[in-house]
């Protein structure tokens, strides 16, 4: 997880929020205590079905407003 905080750090200042753009959303995947529910990641590298969904959840406003749309409620 260092390397991908490192490789984060470096990333996030590629941004310059007009046409390049970052997003943290690591907390949606780990835990306070560094663990990675199995339900989101059940290799700790590559999302589940849900691990999609969550992540896409995340970035809906992001998108839509990029997209100039309105964000799509998520589903039940």
């Amino acid at each position: 997880r260092a390397v991908l905080d490192k490789a984060n750090e470096i990333v996030s200042k590629l941004a310059d929020s007009k046409t390049v753009f970052y997003m943290d959303i690591n907390h949606i995947y780990v835990r306070p205590d560094g663990s990675i529910p199995k339900s989101l990641m059940y290799d700790f590298e590559h999302p589940t079905p849900l691990g999609h969904r969550v992540w896409a959840e995340a970035i809906e406003t992001k998108v839509a407003e990029l997209m100039g749309d309105k964000p799509v409620a998520p589903m039940p």
